[in-house]
């Protein structure tokens, strides 16, 4: 059976280690030893039905009940008049939205394309009307809002996203003793404004897709897990942050990013 990882913080000895609360399973006979870190030990689970959901769960930025309840909410406010989103809508609804990749269909072919081919389209339209997808695909962002910052932050409506995702990492991964910095381009083709209602718009000529939003990144060098990123919201709000002043911005951006991604060694 294939197995999956579950990364713990090093701070926690094997010994001490239970699946985490979610979680439901032998204990003592799942426990190994993760040859792929340095650092920290982990834990084996068995791939078991529901395992890879909780884990999902568990991994996922700023709580994933919280951003349910956040979707939930939004969607009444905008759709007032249709029935109530479930949770379990919520769950299916980014299930068919990442299971869409493994497909060469896009969009509303994945509901209507017949079903032929080595790689046959699959039965959308059993899972979700797809009048119903594209109803909670538009206020699916609201599940990182941060209402508290609309005021002070042009960023408010992925914040606790990009926040969310940075604690997690902190809290649940250990990366190996060396970090990969580097950055990466959110492509995004404005289509009626000239940001398309981004805050920031970025062109990166030596990019394959040079506009949209750019991030700086680290990732664990041995596992390739993504530990820390920092939007880049434009030079204004950039030389508000730290180091800059005393170094030049990009020194400053790969000192912040490298500090924040190895923390678990300070």
């Amino acid at each position: 059976m294939e197995t999956e990882w579950i990364i713990v913080p090093a701070s926690v000895p094997l010994d001490d280690v239970d699946f985490f609360p979610e979680y439901e399973g032998e204990k003592g006979s799942q426990k190994r030893v993760n040859p792929l870190f340095d650092v920290a030990p982990g834990i084996v689970y068995t791939g078991a039905e529901g395992d890879r959901l909780n884990m999902y769960k568990h991994l996922f930025p700023a709580g994933f009940d919280d951003g349910f309840r956040r979707v939930a909410n939004r969607y009444h406010e905008v759709f007032p008049k249709d029935k109530e989103l479930t949770k379990f809508e919520y769950v299916r609804w980014q299930g068919m939205f990442i299971g869409a990749c493994q497909y060469t269909q896009r969009g509303r072919k994945l509901w209507y394309c017949k079903p032929r081919g080595i790689r046959p389209a699959p039965n959308y339209k059993d899972l979700m009307p797809i009048g119903r997808f594209e109803r909670i695909r538009s206020v699916i962002s609201w599940c990182f809002a941060d209402t508290t910052r609309v005021a002070s932050d042009p960023w408010w409506l992925i914040r606790l996203g990009v926040d969310g995702f940075n604690e997690n990492r902190a809290r649940t991964v250990v990366p190996g003793l060396v970090l990969t910095i580097d950055e990466l381009m959110i492509a995004f083709q404005p289509r009626t404004t000239k940001t398309g209602g981004l805050p920031h718009l970025s062109f990166i000529k030596r990019k394959p897709r040079p506009l949209g939003t750019e991030m700086k990144c680290a990732a664990c060098g041995r596992s390739g897990v993504m530990l820390y990123i920092e939007i880049q919201e434009g030079k204004d709000r950039m030389r508000s942050m730290p180091f800059v002043g005393v170094l030049k911005a990009n020194a400053a951006c790969a000192l912040r990013v490298a500090l924040a991604a190895g923390r678990n060694y300070l």
